[in-house]
């Protein structure tokens, strides 16, 4: 019975053993160049759920306004608006 579950643990360690992969290192950091002012005022930066490597950037406009914007950390892409909050 002994001999059975030591045969069973050295199996599956070895089948974990084989079945990880290296991790990618960073290479470097990646800048985004220009967010259009027009968004206003930084005012939080939240994870984009879905994606690790994706962030809301949350804007506040001279009028109250509230901006999200999602970006892409990885390429420094910026994508279109996520959501506008007209303030009165």
């Amino acid at each position: 019975m002994r001999r059975m579950l030591f045969a069973l643990c050295l199996l599956g360690s070895s089948m974990a053993a084989i079945s990880c992969e290296r991790i990618p290192e960073v290479e470097e950091a990646v800048t985004i160049e220009r967010i259009p002012a027009e968004y206003g005022e930084l005012v939080s930066v939240t994870p984009f759920g879905p994606r690790p490597h994706q962030a809301v950037l949350w804007f506040e406009k001279p009028d109250h306004t509230i901006v999200a914007l999602r970006v892409d950390l990885s390429t420094g892409d910026i994508f279109e608006k996520l959501l506008t909050f007209p303030r009165q």
